[in-house]
């Protein structure tokens, strides 16, 4: 009895000692693995490429205070930079409906709330632009220019590729006021960055 004891406290000698040969072998790895990590963090090698690409979307648009409350026709286009989540770019976008109009420039970010091909994004702009109430023709109704705010919510997909699909909805308000009140534009439109 005395020897079986004898032979397993050996044994578990021996294997409390490779097991913690073992732990300080793996505990230097990963820390050599941590450090790695943090250097690469520290010089942006965790960070993805630029993609840089155009964006064209059509779609449907609503007015509000332009005297108009038909559907109308919405074109957007764009130039970005996308890094990451984020996607910046310098757009353009137009909405008619009759004889109303509403027009902007500027520029414009979004950010993506997941890294997923699938990806949903909030987004902003600011530019100036006009809007032109509804007057029975492009020649007549108030028009008034200023700055422009909008506002929106999308999802993009295949966000990773070199060409990929948006659909979004803008919320346009221009901040300043006509005879009807401040013009609003309400566009959902499905695009293309590419």
């Amino acid at each position: 009895m005395r020897s079986f004891l004898n032979s397993t406290v050996r044994g578990l000698l021996v294997l409390g000692s490779f097991l913690l040969v073992t732990s300080e072998l793996r505990a230097e790895g990963l820390k050599e693995a941590g450090l790695a990590a943090a250097e690469k963090a520290m010089d942006g090698g965790n960070r993805h490429e630029e993609h840089k690409s155009t964006y064209l979307g059509f779609g449907a648009s609503n007015f509000s205070n332009l005297n108009n409350t038909s559907v109308g026709f919405s074109l957007g286009v764009a130039y970005s930079w996308a890094i990451d989540q984020f996607r910046i770019k310098v757009l353009g976008e137009g909405d008619i409906a009759g004889s109303a109009l509403f027009v902007n420039a500027g520029l414009g970010g979004s950010y993506c709330l997941t890294r997923t091909d699938f990806a949903p994004y909030l987004s902003a702009d600011f530019g100036g632009g006009i809007g032109k109430a509804d007057g029975g023709s492009l020649t007549s109704g108030s028009l008034v220019g200023g700055f422009i705010l909008g506002l929106g919510a999308g999802v993009e997909m295949l966000h990773s590729a070199a060409v990929s699909l948006d659909l979004g909805f803008r919320a346009a308000f221009l901040l300043n006021s006509n005879t009807y009140g401040m013009p609003q534009a309400l566009s959902l439109r499905l695009g293309i960055y590419f």
